[in-house]
């Protein structure tokens, strides 16, 4: 019976260890996938607010190469909202970068906002690192 309360609990804490264990964006992202991104940033001007949108759509090989090494070197991580998320996020802050990976039939769409707040496929996710990996891939683009 102690065995198995012990066992019990060294599962309950490895399930939790593998649920909060940080991921990888570039997982389902390849070379061969077509990615197409879109940057909008929030602004107010005298007292108006703004919505400025940026469309990349015709991204370069090297382009592509410079963006996966920038996904590939920050992480996110699950957070107890995101058993229950819609992928709604409450706290955009001034950017929010829009990538969609299309690969076939199947799409995948991540949104990085300036706030740590992402969204995978209707999920949300926290990133320490979102405000920075946005300058990073908009640095790949020019």
């Amino acid at each position: 019976m102690k065995k198995t309360v012990i066992w019990s609990i060294v599962a309950a804490l490895a399930g939790v260890l593998v649920y909060f264990a940080p991921m990888k964006l570039t997982q389902d992202v390849t070379a061969e996938t077509d990615i197409r991104m879109v940057l909008n940033v929030f602004r107010v001007d005298n007292g108006e607010p703004r919505i400025e949108a940026v469309e990349y759509q015709d991204m370069t090989a090297e382009q592509k190469r410079e963006l996966m090494a920038a996904m590939d070197e920050d992480h996110y991580s699950r957070t107890l909202e995101t058993l229950f998320s819609d992928g709604t996020i409450e706290d955009l802050g001034e950017r929010m970068l829009s990538i969609h990976v299309f690969d076939g039939a199947k799409a995948e769409i991540i949104v990085l906002t300036d706030s740590g707040r992402i969204a995978i496929n209707g999920k949300s996710y926290r990133m320490r690192e979102a405000e920075a990996l946005i300058g990073r891939i908009l640095a790949a683009m020019e």
